[in-house]
């Protein structure tokens, strides 16, 4: 019942904040379009980790197993694009990494996470629950394929490489930011930041289980309840980041975009951060 609990509530923040953005206008910045993203594919992920409802039917079963990799590995790529999308804004960026994504984000976002029908070729994706009893097949978790090959090479490659690359690009944002307006860093560290946080670790506990699961193959319900009730509570603390910084991520995203969008340097003149001293002091 606590899971159902929790679950229910990080499913209506996270529509809650897809329903305020959305009332500001999705395509006004690139990081409101990614947070759209971001709670989208959160909520997919909490959808198919929900215990006990899909192990009695066979086919579905198999299909949330998909959609557990899927959505998943979907929101650790909106993640790198959060990160990407932000420094591009800020900090000087020869390559315009904002505009492409969010010219051609969306494609990346939806078409990447689809390695992860490679497993049907051989029938990885089976009808199995985590009951841990083994005594009642209509209880538990519909988990992802636990052989080693296609859940690494397909998921958790990718996962911790993306991880990697999100904190190397947020440090270096932070500490280039640093130098430049620690005021700024500061709100930098609290709404980004928050987001890379929460993201790993909700990560640690699915790493252990998977970890356990490649010495001991027999599951163990407990086990898969400590690793998937993290995803549901960084939803919920994904929403009081959105409550608390929502000014930012709305008003001030869309300041630090037109800016950079009309330079050729987003630092250029000091006209960014003057602007967003502005903001903050209205």
């Amino acid at each position: 019942i606590a899971y159902y609990v929790v679950s229910a509530l990080s499913m209506a923040g996270s529509l809650l904040v897809m329903l305020s953005i959305a009332s500001h206008g999705v395509n006004r910045s690139c990081f409101t379009f990614l947070l759209i993203c971001f709670h989208l594919s959160l909520l997919g992920e909490e959808i198919a980790t929900l215990p006990d409802i899909y192990t009695s039917n066979g086919h579905l079963c198999v299909a949330m197993q998909f959609f557990h990799f899927y959505f998943s590995l979907m929101n650790i790529v909106v993640v790198v694009m959060l990160v990407e999308a932000h420094r591009s804004s800020i900090l000087e960026d020869p390559f315009q990494s904002r505009a492409k994504i969010l010219k051609y984000g969306i494609y990346v976002i939806i078409i990447f996470p689809l390695i992860t029908l490679l497993p049907f070729v051989d029938g990885t994706y089976t009808a199995e629950s985590s009951d841990a009893d083994g005594d009642d097949d209509t209880r538990g978790w519909c988990t992802p394929p636990n052989r080693v090959s296609w859940s690494i090479g397909v998921y958790f490659i990718w996962v911790w490489l993306f991880l990697i690359l999100i904190v190397a690009l947020f440090s270096n944002s932070l500490y280039r930011i640093y130098q430049r307006d620690r005021a700024f860093a500061k709100t930098f560290s609290t709404t980004i930041g928050l987001y890379v946080i929460i993201s790993i670790i909700s990560w640690i506990p699915r790493a252990f289980e998977r970890f356990i699961r490649y010495n001991d193959p027999s599951t163990n319900t407990i086990i898969l309840f400590i690793a998937y009730l993290p995803i549901n509570i960084s939803g919920i603390l994904y929403v009081f980041v959105y409550i608390r910084e929502k000014r930012y991520i709305v008003q001030y995203t869309e300041t630090v975009e037109d800016i950079a969008g009309a330079m050729s340097f987003s630092w250029e003149r000091g006209e960014l951060m003057e602007m967003i001293r502005g903001s903050s002091t209205t």
